[in-house]
């Protein structure tokens, strides 16, 4: 669950996302009762909204990492493949996450853009 202030009219949000079955996620607003649905064609087993509520990461059984941006309704994007850990980098739009084939880090600072990615190799 995400709380945030509107900074334009001072009220607090309360969102959270949750699985409604294995493959449908709803993000919803508890003040006002607003809430989106995200389907998906694979069971989902991780997710995590940002810390502003507006972006929601998930990841299926297939380990695929995918991004949604709330504010625009966009279909999901697809971060990476074989993906075996993921994190919003907390108070921020960024996104950690880890190769489990490689083992290498990648970091997504703008996520709407996800072919813009900063790749960490470890030995």
């Amino acid at each position: 669950m995400r709380m945030e202030r509107n900074l334009c009219t001072d009220e607090f949000q309360k969102l959270i996302a949750y699985l409604i079955d294995k493959q449908t996620i709803r993000v919803e607003n508890l003040i006002s009762k607003a809430s989106q649905v995200v389907n998906h064609n694979c069971d989902i087993n991780f997710v995590e909204l940002n810390s502003f509520g507006n972006l929601l990461l998930f990841r299926d059984k297939n380990l695929r990492l995918f991004v949604v941006d709330q504010t625009i309704n966009q279909s999901a994007s697809l971060l990476m493949e074989h993906c075996s850990y993921a994190q919003w980098v907390p108070d921020s739009d960024a996104v950690v996450a880890q190769n489990n084939t490689y083992g290498d880090m990648y970091v997504w600072y703008n996520p709407r853009n996800p072919d813009e990615v900063s790749n960490y190799q470890f030995f």
